[in-house]
C-alpha cells in the first residue's frame, strides 16, 4: 500500500513537471539569449501554420459538438463554444499577417484576443461542470449557436477598431490581454483543485490550462518575430494539442468529460467485476448441481409415475375390454329371454278378452320394447368397443331399405300428427352392396330422434350421392325435422355415449343417448361419418355418409321342385360341405321359432332379422322354398310380407295389412 502511494505521488510530480516544462525554456531564453535577440520574420511560414491551427481548431470544434449532441453535457457545450470562438477570431490573425508592415496592431491584436476568448469559455464551462444533461436540440432551437457566431463577428470588428485607435500602440493593451489570460488559467486550476476534480480528462484539461498560462507569460516577454515570440506560439500550440487530444478521447470513449475513467480505475473496476463474476459463477455452479440433483430425482419420480400410469392404463383397458367382451357375450343371454317375454306377451294379447288385462299386457309389451331397445343399444356399444361388430356384405335395394325403415316409423309419426316423406336422388343406383341392416339401424335412430323431438311439421329423409367412382358410392342420407333444434353449445355434446342435449330432455323424452353414438361409429366403420346442422327453435338436420360398393351380378336362384322333401331339396342345392351341416327337420321347434318371430315382425322390429338368422338353417330344413322366400323378404325388409309368410306357415289367417301412409317421392 505504501509503495502504491509513493508511485501515485511520483505520477503527479511527473504531470506537474510536464505542465511546467515550457517555463524552463522561457526562463532560458529570457536570461541567456543573445543580445540583441535573433529575428525570424517570414510571413509565408506564419500564414501556413496559422491556417493549420485554424483547420485543427475547426475540426476539434466539430468533434466537441458531436460529443455534446450525444451526451448533452453542459461543460462540453462551452468547450465547443471556446474552440469555435478561437477559430473565428484567430483566422483574421493569419489573414492579416501581411498588414504587419503598415499596421502591426491590426496583425498582433487578433492573437491575444482569440486566446482570451477560448480561455474565457473554458473557465466559464468549468463553472458548469457536473450540471445535469440538457437537450442539445432545444438549445439549438433557441438560436444559441447563431448568437455565438454573431458575438465572434462583433469581437472581430472591435479588434479592428481598437487597432486603428490611438491606444493601440500602448504596451498595456497586449499586456492586459495576456495578463487576463494568465489570471483565467490560474483561477480555473484553483477551482479544479478546490472542487477536487480528478477525472482523467479533466487532469488533461488542467495541464492544458497550465500550458496556456505559460504561453501568455511568454507572449508578455516576447516581441514580434524574436525567438521568445515563436516559442510562445509553440507553447500555446502544445497546450492546444493536449486539450484537443482530450476532446478526441471524450468522443471515442464516453462522449463526456465528466464520465471518464483512468486506467487505474478501470483495472480496479475490472477486478471487482471479475470477483463478482467468479462469485456468480460459483453460485451458478452450486445451483446447477442442486438442479441436476433435483432433475435426477424428478426423472426417477417421472419414470416411476409413468410406470404406474402405464400399469393403471393397461388395467383400465383390460377391465374395459373384459366389460365389453362380457356384454358382447351376454347378447344372446339377454336378447333371447327378452324376445321370449315379448313373444309370450303377444300370444297372451291375442287370447286376452278382459279390457283391463289387455291394457296391462300392452303396457308390459311397451315396457319390454323400451327395455329391449336399451339392451340393444348397450350391446351394440359393447360390440363396437370390443371390435366384435362385423359388417355384412350383401346386395340390397336402397329403396326397399329406406322404405322398410320408414314403414316402421310411420305409425308413430302419424300418432304425433307428423308428416313423413323421403326422397332418393335418381343418380343413385337402386342395388348396392353393403350392410343394409346397419344402414337401416342408423336410419331408425335418426328418424326416431326426429319424431321424438318434434311436435309439429314434417320429417324429410333425403338420399343423395356425396361422391362416387366406378367401384363404390359414398351415400349421404339426411333426416330433417322441424323440432326443438339444438344450440351450438349443446351440439358439442352430441354423438357422445350416454349424453343428450341436456338433462331435461332425458326426463321429458327418455332414451339412453346411445343412438347417435352408435350411428356415428357404424358410419365410420362403413367408411363415412355422421353429423348435424341445427338452429335452436328451428329444427335439425342429421346426416350420415357411408361407403357402399356397387352391386355385383346376382345369379338367379335355382328352382326347387315343390314336390321334393324340404330337407332333401335344400341339401341338393347346397355345397357338400354345407349340406352336411344342415339340421334335420324339426316342425315343433320351427313352429316355436316362427311364433317368436311373429311378434317383432308385427312391430317392424329389427330384432326379427337376428331371430331369423339364428334359425335360418332350421327353417330352411323344415319349410324349404317357403323359408327361402321368407329369407328374401327379411333381406328386403318386407316385414308385412314376411309376417304374412310366417302366419301362413303357422296356419293362421293373414290379417289385413294397412297400406303405408306415405308416398315415395323421388327427386326429378
Amino acid at each position: 500500500m505504501k509503495f502504491e502511494t509513493s508511485t501515485r505521488l511520483y505520477e503527479k510530480i511527473l504531470m506537474v513537471g510536464a505542465a511546467l516544462t515550457p517555463a524552463i525554456t522561457i526562463w532560458y531564453l529570457s536570461t541567456f539569449s543573445a543580445t540583441p535577440p535573433l529575428r525570424f520574420e517570414n510571413h509565408g511560414f506564419h500564414e501556413l501554420f496559422i491556417a493549420i491551427a485554424v483547420a485543427i481548431s475547426g475540426f476539434v470544434s466539430y468533434v466537441s459538438w458531436r460529443s455534446y449532441s450525444t451526451s448533452g453535457e453542459v461543460f462540453l457545450r462551452w468547450l465547443t463554444v471556446g474552440f469555435l470562438a478561437f477559430t473565428l477570431i484567430y483566422a483574421p490573425h493569419g489573414i492579416l499577417t501581411r498588414t504587419a508592415d503598415h499596421n502591426i496592431w491590426l496583425f498582433l491584436l487578433f492573437g491575444p484576443v482569440s486566446r482570451l476568448a477560448i480561455l474565457g469559455c473554458l473557465v466559464f464551462g468549468l463553472t458548469q461542470y457536473g450540471s445535469p444533461p440538457e437537450d442539445p436540440l432545444a438549445i439549438s432551437n433557441t438560436g444559441f449557436w447563431r448568437r455565438v457566431v454573431g458575438a465572434c463577428v462583433v469581437v472581430n470588428v472591435a479588434v479592428v477598431m481598437l487597432a486603428y485607435s490611438p491606444i493601440a500602440s500602448s504596451p498595456w493593451v497586449p499586456i492586459s490581454l495576456e495578463s487576463g489570460a494568465v489570471i483565467l488559467c490560474v483561477t480555473a486550476i484553483a477551482v479544479m483543485a478546490w472542487r477536487q476534480i480528478q477525472s482523467p480528462l479533466m487532469i488533461v484539461y488542467a495541464i492544458a490550462l497550465a500550458i496556456f498560462a505559460q504561453a501568455a507569460i511568454a507572449f508578455i516577454l516576447a516581441k514580434p518575430w524574436n525567438h521568445m515570440w515563436w516559442l510562445a506560439h509553440v507553447i500555446f500550440a502544445g497546450g492546444f494539442l493536449v486539450l484537443s487530444w482530450g476532446v478526441a478521447r471524450a468522443l471515442l470513449t464516453t462522449r463526456s468529460f465528466t464520465n471518464a475513467y483512468s486506467q487505474e480505475q478501470l483495472m480496479r473496476s475490472l477486478e471487482q467485476e471479475k470477483a463478482l463474476t467468479e462469485a456468480a459463477n460459483l453460485e451458478l455452479w452450486s445451483s446447477q448441481t442442486h438442479l441436476k440433483s433435483v432433475l435426477d430425482h424428478l426423472e426417477e419420480l417421472v419414470f416411476v409415475r409413468t410406470a404406474e400410469l402405464a400399469a393403471s392404463k393397461d388395467a383400465a383397458e383390460a377391465a374395459s375390454r373384459a366389460k365389453s367382451v362380457f356384454l358382447a357375450n351376454m347378447s344372446h343371454e339377454l336378447r333371447t329371454p327378452m324376445n321370449g317375454i315379448m313373444g309370450m306377451t303377444d300370444l297372451a294379447l291375442r287370447r286376452a278378452t278382459d279390457p283391463q288385462q289387455i291394457d296391462w299386457l300392452n303396457k308390459s309389451q311397451g315396457a319390454a320394447k323400451r327395455l329391449r331397445d336399451v339392451i340393444n343399444d348397450i350391446l351394440d356399444i359393447a360390440d363396437i368397443e370390443s371390435d366384435r361388430l362385423t359388417l355384412d356384405e350383401e346386395d340390397f335395394s336402397l329403396a326397399q331399405t329406406i322404405g322398410g325403415a320408414m314403414q316402421m316409423e310411420d305409425t308413430l309419426a302419424r300418432a304425433k300428427g307428423l308428416s313423413l316423406s323421403w326422397h332418393i336422388d335418381p343418380a343413385l343406383p337402386d342395388l348396392l352392396r353393403g350392410d343394409a341392416v346397419r344402414l337401416r339401424q342408423i336410419l331408425l335412430h335418426f328418424t326416431g330422434n326426429a319424431i321424438k323431438f318434434s311436435e309439429r311439421g314434417k320429417i324429410t329423409i333425403r338420399a343423395s350421392v356425396a361422391e362416387e367412382d366406378s367401384h363404390s358410392v359414398l351415400l349421404k342420407i339426411e333426416v330433417a325435422d322441424q323440432g326443438i333444434g339444438i344450440s351450438p353449445e349443446q351440439q358439442a355434446g352430441l354423438f357422445h355415449a350416454f349424453t343428450q342435449v341436456d338433462g331435461s330432455t332425458t326426463r321429458k323424452y327418455g332414451g339412453t343417448g346411445l343412438g347417435l353414438t352408435i350411428s356415428r361409429r357404424i358410419a365410420r366403420l362403413m367408411g363415412g361419418d355422421a353429423g348435424v346442422t341445427s338452429q335452436e327453435g328451428s329444427g335439425s338436420t342429421f346426416w350420415v355418409t357411408v361407403r357402399l360398393r356397387r352391386a355385383a351380378t346376382v345369379r338367379p336362384v335355382a328352382t326347387m321342385e315343390t314336390g321334393a322333401p324340404a330337407h332333401a331339396a335344400l341339401a341338393a342345392h347346397m355345397p357338400e360341405a354345407v349340406a352336411e351341416s344342415v339340421p334335420a327337420p324339426d316342425p315343433e321347434r320351427a313352429r316355436q321359432v316362427l311364433e317368436q318371430l311373429a311378434t317383432p315382425l308385427a312391430s317392424f322390429d329389427t330384432v326379427a332379422g337376428n331371430i331369423f338368422e339364428s334359425n335360418r338353417q332350421l327353417l330352411l330344413a323344415t319349410h324349404g322354398t317357403t323359408a327361402m322366400q321368407l329369407g328374401r323378404q327379411m333381406a328386403a325388409f318386407d316385414y308385412p310380407g314376411a309376417l304374412a309368410t310366417v302366419r301362413g306357415l303357422l296356419g293362421q289367417a293373414p290379417e289385413k295389412q294397412c297400406g303405408m301412409h306415405m308416398d315415395k317421392q323421388t327427386e326429378p
